[in-house]
């Protein structure tokens, strides 16, 4: 169980508000130590095995078989090519071996005096933990080691949080709403948006002291602007109530800002919107938010939430336009030619004949742009033919539409059962016509020449 304790202690990342202490009793019956993983994942050379000694050797031993092997690898005297690596890694063990402290810290983790990150030449990577157990019997150094590495990093821990709560907080980010319409989406544009911030204080520029004078450290936190306080193996950081966490006493406030550092303003930015930008997407302008409550931080970011108005032509699938097009039963018999509006201007449509209620054409590339890793492309537009059917007729009208209905075939309740079950395929006649599988023409005149004149006029 305490295993698991320790194991948590150095895996978990420790919140700005509080810490966790092994308290030196613990490590009285077992002692639990870590290596970091520099040694951990990279090959690494056995010491003993480099001078060729027994792991419980004496000094006397280490001293005389570094000697030895210095004598026979020594590049003067030795030219062979791997004769400079050996003697770094002989005379690197034996200046671990040799010192009795560094030697018990190798024996315990693994590393040398460059590796270990409670020294002041730390060059190894202490971000996670793995760990050895070894019983009392087992112990190479003794409890006054023990102590001073769970001390050190009883002091690596805090150093570390202390520093993190005095860096410069950043400023609040500042989130609003903007309307475009679908045009404005679809090409993009830049638009002037006014909104209130909290600003540096012009008269104090963000020092919350008056001009010509400057803040103090804090006496009672010693500027870190937490206090530390232990209580069994947890330790807690509470803010400094003198300082309220910023680490230092103004004694001459700013009397435009009443001390803060900060002032709301009215201010106008200036917001790129690209091509192609969607409903529920957000422009983010970096650092136009709210001011730091510290002297040096960072502000914040404008968040620009869009919101697309809906069109009254246009409708939008992704990348992608729809747009409806009205046509006469005439027209959607005989075929003809209309013009369509696009994003990018009127074009000619080609009606065929026998145009159905709800077929589409396609334009490819005159969709809307598309963002990245699409840049450069376009979806496409769709036109959807609607056939326009009246309601009341002339008596010229009703008497073709009669003589139109004597030439054509009755459908039956078979045909229409195949329609409903989608048994129809396309190129069949009830795919090509409304009617019957007679297609007619404009060559053919007569009374269909007839009826396309009075639905013209």
């Amino acid at each position: 169980m305490f295993n698991q304790f320790c194991s948590r202690i150095f895996l978990l990342q420790v919140p700005q508000t509080s810490r966790f202490v092994i308290p030196k009793q613990l490590t009285k019956k077992q002692t639990y130590f870590f290596r970091s993983s520099h040694s951990f994942f990279a090959p690494k050379r056995d010491y003993y095995e480099t001078l060729g000694v027994k792991r419980n050797a004496t000094q006397q031993e280490i001293k005389k078989a570094y000697y030895d092997l210095a004598q026979k690898y020594h590049p003067d005297k030795n030219k062979a090519s791997e004769a400079k690596e050996k003697f770094s890694n002989i005379s690197m063990a034996y200046e671990t071996l040799s010192d009795e402290k560094s030697r018990r810290m190798y024996d315990m983790t693994g590393m040398n005096a460059d590796e270990n990150p409670f020294t002041g030449n730390n060059n190894g990577n202490a971000g996670s933990a793995s760990w050895n157990n070894q019983s009392e019997s087992g112990e190479t150094g003794g409890n006054d080691f023990e102590e001073e590495l769970f001390e050190n990093f009883e002091k690596f821990m805090k150093d570390q949080q202390v520093q993190e709560r005095m860096k410069p907080k950043r400023g609040g980010d500042i989130t609003m709403k903007l309307d475009l319409t679908f045009t404005e989406a679809a090409h993009g544009c830049r638009k002037d948006v006014k909104f209130s911030k909290l600003a540096a204080c012009k008269t104090c520029k963000g020092s919350r002291c008056m001009p010509g004078t400057t803040a103090s450290k804090c006496y009672k936190c010693n500027g870190t602007g937490m206090h530390m306080f232990e209580k069994g193996i947890l330790g807690v950081g509470h803010t400094c109530g003198t300082c309220k966490g910023s680490g230092s006493i103004v004694k001459h406030a700013c009397t435009e800002c009443k001390g803060t550092g900060r002032q709301f303003e009215i201010v106008e930015e200036d917001v790129y919107i690209p091509k192609g930008i969607g409903p529920g997407q957000n422009i983010k302008v970096v650092a136009r938010g709210n001011a730091s409550i510290d002297y040096n931080g960072e502000p914040g970011d404008l968040i620009v939430k869009l919101t697309i108005k809906p069109d009254t032509y246009f409708r939008r699938d992704g990348a992608d336009v729809h747009t409806d097009y009205y046509i006469n039963l005439s027209d959607a018999v005989l075929g003809g030619m209309g013009r369509v509006k696009t994003l990018y201007g009127d074009i000619d449509l080609p009606i065929e004949k026998g145009t159905q209620d709800g077929y589409q054409t396609k334009f490819e590339g005159l969709g809307i742009p598309k963002l990245a890793p699409n840049v450069g492309e376009k979806g496409d537009h769709y036109v959807n033919f609607r056939i326009v059917i009246p309601k009341k007729l002339t008596k010229e009208q009703d008497s073709l539409m009669r003589e139109i209905k004597k030439m054509e075939e009755p459908i039956g309740d078979n045909e229409n059962q195949k329609i409903y079950s989608g048994e129809t395929k396309e190129g069949d006649e009830f795919q090509r016509t409304a009617s019957s599988g007679y297609i007619p023409s404009e060559e053919d005149g007569g009374i269909f020449s007839k009826l396309k004149g009075l639905w013209r006029r």
